[in-house]
């Protein structure tokens, strides 16, 4: 297999990883009790409720796409 095509299926690995370790930590902090999450709870400029512990677990993806390319 040449070098193009190994860089181009790891940049893919990578890409999967990180979306799937993304999603994964994403869903557990969800999934957290009530009182755990209330304190990481706030709402933005539009209405609509978010977390900041998103902020985490798109690090986690990003460190698990790592993980897979290397």
């Amino acid at each position: 297999m040449s070098a193009p095509i190994r860089a181009g299926l790891r940049s893919a690995a990578a890409a999967a990883g990180a979306a799937v370790g993304g999603a994964a930590t994403r869903r557990l902090a969800r999934s957290l009790p009530e009182r755990t999450r209330r304190p990481w709870e706030r709402t933005n400029y539009a209405g609509r409720p978010l977390t900041l512990l998103e902020g985490p677990a798109w690090l986690a993806g990003a460190a698990t796409g790592i993980g897979v390319a290397a």
